[in-house]
């Protein structure tokens, strides 16, 4: 009964992230397999999970920096397209308000 209890937010968070990654990849005409995905991350979860907190110590500092990688080169992507976006609008439009 404990391994069912300890179990099932997992399994749900696993699905949740098998749908969003069929759905996100479904926008590029790739089809990827909710329930491929669903058993991967459950699978990992697990391994993680039932080795303790070393592993997950372990699986956690190789994991946070690349994360915040991704993080950071992902906004500063945002910041130069809406900044180049908003530079050429301003642009445009003061030659207009005289």
């Amino acid at each position: 009964m404990l391994i069912i209890a300890a179990s099932m937010g997992n399994m749900v968070q696993s699905n949740s992230i098998g749908v969003a990654f069929a759905e996100a990849f479904a926008v590029l005409d790739i089809h990827v397999s909710p329930v491929i995905v669903t058993a991967v991350v459950a699978a990992f979860s697990r391994f993680v999970f039932f080795g303790g907190t070393n592993r997950l110590a372990s699986v956690l500092e190789k994991l946070v920096p690349i994360m915040a990688g991704i993080y950071i080169l992902g906004s500063l992507t945002f910041y130069l397209y809406a900044h180049h976006k908003a530079a050429g609008g301003l642009h445009a439009d003061s030659d207009r308000c005289i």
